[in-house]
């Protein structure tokens, strides 16, 4: 996936691009942590979340766009039902145009957030994400979460964790040692 071309939209741009969609979606990812901490970092792409069920309307929202499930690491024509093992749908104006968004489907139980490496970790939407700026934001610690299961590097752990708020710090780490028990971030914790 490292040789795909995107046009690295901010927040603001991937606001307008969804503008209309009519269903709740989240900056997810190294925007979300920039957002959180100010500290800048490199991006390669605009991730987003939005919930399974409102795939029908990104379909309908980008009709005429290109639109690719990610199944089993590669990238295919969007069937007329998103597979449940689809963990992104990419968004492109066109065939010869670069990638611009990156959606990440995430399962709504009762009206929850579901965490996709394990379904027990549920929060309502309020309460996975904020909002500033009119915009909705996955909540750092959430991030963090999800980027632990690469533990190659600890650089947005590092950036993060400081300005993390008790509870969040407290959230990260106690769903880390249901998680993996032996996660070497868990040094951290005390």
């Amino acid at each position: 996936m490292d040789m795909i071309d995107w046009d690295v939209l901010d927040p603001r741009a991937g606001a307008l691009a969804l503008d209309g969609l009519g269903a709740p979606w989240w900056v997810c990812g190294g925007w979300a942590l920039e957002r959180y901490t100010a500290v800048r970092g490199a991006h390669d792409r605009l991730v987003v979340g939005l919930f399974h069920d409102d795939l029908p309307a990104l379909r309908a929202h980008f009709a005429g766009a290109d639109v690719r499930a990610v199944v089993d690491g590669f990238a295919v024509p969007l069937p007329a039902e998103v597979p449940a093992t689809a963990t992104r749908l990419w968004v492109r104006a066109g065939p010869d145009s670069p990638w611009q968004l990156d959606v990440r489907p995430t399962r709504r139980w009762r009206g929850r957030w579901v965490f996709a490496r394990d379904p027990s970790v549920t929060y309502p939407l309020d309460e996975a994400t904020w909002v500033e700026d009119g915009l909705r934001y996955l909540n750092p610690e959430l991030v963090l979460l999800f980027r632990s299961a690469r533990t190659r590097t600890t650089a947005d752990l590092d950036r993060t964790l400081p300005w993390l708020r008790a509870e969040a710090r407290e959230r990260l780490f106690t769903e880390l040692r249901r998680l993996d028990p032996d996660h070497p971030w868990l040094a951290l914790a005390d």
